[in-house]
């Protein structure tokens, strides 16, 4: 269950993939919370991501042109 002991809230809306021109599939709805980072390996970026079955905070790395997910800004 989920807490807020962080101070910090999502809500699992899960991400998209474009699948090629005009075709993206949504997924994760209900299940995942996903955010990028600012840092970046080439044509790939990094994301944080929540699975509402796991505590776990987990990083993943995708396309950043067919990777899709939410984007939130944190004050340093």
């Amino acid at each position: 269950d989920p807490t807020n002991k962080a101070g910090f809230c999502a809500i699992p809306v899960g991400y998209a993939v474009s699948q090629g021109e005009d075709i993206i599939k949504f997924t994760g709805l209900q299940d995942y919370a996903a955010f990028w980072t600012s840092d970046e390996d080439g044509e790939n970026g990094y994301y944080r991501y929540f699975y509402v079955k796991q505590n776990d905070v987990m990083i993943g790395k995708g396309n950043k042109k067919s990777f899709m997910s939410s984007v939130r800004c944190i004050k340093d």
